[in-house]
């Protein structure tokens, strides 16, 4: 995982969209200016990856739950057909 390939890819969003998130990255920004000078500044495209990441982890770990989850602790994330019954 660690020397996997970077590739560039282009999005298309709406302008409000991209207004709310460069709203919170110069909080964020702001944030680590007064608190914490020795933190990177975070850039809209750190953002974007780490909603992405962020998005995807959240995703497979409730995958793994639906369609793994063979033991008790999990059976209550199991999806039932009843259709038959309606």
């Amino acid at each position: 995982m660690q020397n996997e390939k970077f590739i560039e890819v282009r999005i298309h969003m709406k302008e409000s969209t991209l207004q709310t998130i460069e709203n919170i990255v110069n909080y964020e920004n702001t944030k680590i200016r007064l608190f914490n000078k020795n933190k990177p500044y975070i850039t809209i495209e750190d953002f974007i990856v780490g909603c992405c990441s962020e998005i995807i982890k959240k995703l497979t770990t409730y995958d793994e739950h639906i369609t793994f989850g063979n033991n008790a602790n999990t059976s209550q994330f199991k999806l039932k057909n009843k259709i038959k019954k309606i």
